[in-house]
């Protein structure tokens, strides 16, 4: 590896240690980062009560009978959407843990964030079927109001 420094015309070779210890430094601040960005995103939903804080806020924007619909397919699968979220909210634990571990091990942090991923699959996919069962009842102005939100926020879409 050739190291320029500013003002000087002369090249460096850095020697293979400080190489080794420069890359495995990047590598562990990459995984810091990807970490705490999977973190700070997947909590958010759960710090604000979640998939069914999430039917709530949509069922706002909805009619009445459609706002029903929605709030009783999501009541008809609540077993199976608290199970999910405390699956997820179990494997983001573990990547938590895994950012802390001493001394610092990649590989549990990979195999962490490859479980959480799996489970906030399976609850979007829950999540999915509620919504898309109740969309099966809703009016035309149901869908459309749906259409309108921001799928990560419940927020009317701005795009």
């Amino acid at each position: 590896m050739v190291v320029r420094i500013a003002g000087l015309n002369s090249t460096k070779t850095m020697p293979s240690t400080a190489r080794r210890l420069l890359l495995c430094s990047l590598a562990l601040n990459l995984a810091f980062v990807v970490g705490a960005t999977i973190v700070a995103t997947s909590t958010s939903s759960s710090l604000d009560g979640g998939a069914f804080v999430r039917v709530e806020r949509l069922a706002t924007v909805l009619a009445p009978a459609d706002a029903s619909s929605l709030r009783t397919w999501a009541e008809v699968n609540r077993t199976a959407i608290q199970d999910a979220q405390m699956t997820y909210q179990a494997a983001q634990q573990k990547v938590r843990e895994a950012l802390r571990q001493e001394p610092f091990n990649i590989t549990v942090l990979w195999a962490a964030m490859a479980n959480a991923r799996v489970a906030r699959q399976k609850l979007d996919q829950i999540m999915e079927a509620v919504i898309v069962s109740a969309v099966a009842q809703m009016s035309l102005a149901g869908r459309l109001a749906l259409a309108s939100q921001n799928a990560h926020h419940g927020y009317p879409n701005t795009h």
